[in-house]
């Protein structure tokens, strides 16, 4: 049996981020024997080298490398991501798939307007709201071409509840597309990451409540929420430390900040953290503050972790990871309510533990075993079309007519040429003379150039048909 030949496309793989580590998980943990599988980056950061396995193929051209100087054709490939992927799908070498996944909407999506044949699966991990023209009537055009890759694509597939309620509200018309394939956690993995030593020193103290966030330093991950709280607790006489993990252009921000709410002496900025699992093990509890998310890995982490988390509302975590806030707290996007939430935990260490406890039971349901077997119900109705693709006939018909209307080429010109040349003979000028002899030469380039490229075409639709459609 022929192994499946599997394409995921995504806007970056080298980021150290949580669609990075899904997708890595994910793949990892596909059947080799049944599957051949590439990733495809959009953009290469070459921040953090993710731990594929050997039957993963990551390829080592981007369509962009993120801070290089010398990459001065990127504009180029995003203009054609945007209006002609079919070019990229050329430049690219992105033939001979059977599957192909883009792993996120946006971006990674407009790729998939590339593909015909083959079986076309949008996976995306965020709400899509930011594309209510309704809110936002200046995204009209993304919203345009988003919907362009929806009607393209065989199947919609998200993450969470909220963000398949996204879809049906902005795109009614492709509900019956829709699926689900949860981002499946390695329990094991993140259980032995975290027993590793930490790659940074640092000077914890045993004797206070120790909050962690984790994540990019940029508006979205909005960080300077978690600050203010800490704040409100601060001047309640309440003591913690509070480390955060990561790096981004809101770092300065943050650390003024720290330090006009008088806290900075007890926030750790550690900076990007390889593996920030012993860190999150050595906490009490996680901050997540995200103005949006689709699934937040770092809140999963947690649970495992047996950790109590307070989050904001966001897809994921906000309805089914917080399990009706029976494994941490949900709060709104306020300083007062996320800091009476963080002070619950702090006073109350059964409370914690109880919540540390459930979120250990409730994530069982997300392991990576359900998460491969809801991906491969996605994919199933592609062999149907792998079919369909592999037919000789249609594939022989199709290069027929494709070259054999070249010759509409020539009676073009021929016609424009028989025009021109009476317009001449009525009445000579230069300009006419020119527009005759422009039609001349396309009617004989066409007449010698169509057959030239209708042979050599057949030959490959034989080709084509002999190799069963590969």
């Amino acid at each position: 049996m022929d192994k499946i030949n599997l394409l995921f496309i995504t806007y970056t793989h080298s980021n150290g981020g949580g669609a990075e580590n899904v997708l890595t998980t994910l793949v990892n943990n596909l059947n080799p024997n049944k599957y051949n599988i590439t990733i495809q980056e959009i953009d290469a950061y070459n921040v953090k080298k993710e731990p594929l396995k050997d039957y993963v193929t990551l390829r080592n051209r981007p369509l962009r490398y993120v801070g290089k100087k010398t990459d001065i054709f990127w504009r180029f490939n995003y203009s054609l991501l945007h209006n002609n992927p079919s070019i990229l799908k050329t430049v690219f070498r992105w033939k001979n798939f059977d599957i192909v996944v883009s792993w996120n909407y946006q971006l990674p999506s407009f790729a998939l307007l590339a593909f015909s044949d083959e079986y076309k699966v949008n996976l995306f991990h965020t709400d899509l709201y930011d594309l209510d023209l309704s809110r936002y009537p200046e995204m009209k055009k993304e919203y345009e071409l988003q919907k362009r890759v929806f009607d393209a694509a065989d199947r919609i597939v998200t993450i969470s509840n909220y963000s398949m309620q996204s879809a049906k509200d902005l795109f009614p018309t492709v509900s019956g597309k829709l699926g689900f394939v949860h981002n499946g956690t390695n329990a094991d993995v993140i259980l032995g990451k975290a027993s590793a030593e930490m790659e940074k020193a640092v000077s914890l103290n045993n004797n206070v409540v120790k909050f962690i966030s984790i994540g990019r330093l940029d508006e979205r991950k909005n960080f300077s929420l978690v600050l203010d709280a800490l704040g409100l607790l601060n001047n309640k006489g309440l003591d913690f430390q509070y480390l955060i993990l990561g790096q981004g252009n809101l770092e300065k921000a943050l650390r003024q900040q720290a330090a006009a709410l008088g806290i900075e002496d007890k926030v750790i900025f550690l900076g990007y953290i390889q593996n920030p699992y012993p860190y999150l093990k050595a906490s009490d509890i996680l901050c997540m503050s995200s103005t949006a998310e689709g699934w937040p890995t770092v809140v999963v982490e947690s649970m495992v972790l047996g950790k109590p988390f307070v989050t904001t509302p966001v897809a994921g975590a906000g309805d089914e990871l917080s399990n009706k806030e029976t494994c941490g707290f949900v709060s709104d996007w306020n300083a007062e309510e996320y800091a009476q939430k963080l002070e619950k935990l702090i006073k109350d260490e059964e409370l914690r533990k109880m919540m540390g406890d459930a979120g250990k039971k409730n994530i069982s349901h997300y392991s990576i075993n359900n998460s491969v077997a809801e991906f491969e119900n996605q994919i199933s109705d592609a062999e149907k079309l792998t079919i369909r693709k592999k037919s000789p006939f249609f594939a022989m018909l199709f290069y027929i007519f494709a070259y054999a209307t070249g010759y509409v080429w020539v009676g073009k010109n021929a016609v424009g040429f028989i025009f021109h040349l009476r317009q001449l003979i009525k009445d000579f000028s230069v300009i006419k003379a020119g527009k005759c002899a422009y039609r001349f030469a396309g009617m004989l380039c066409s007449i010698i150039f169509v057959p030239l490229l209708f042979v050599p075409r057949m030959i490959l639709a034989a080709g084509y048909c002999m190799t069963g459609g590969r």
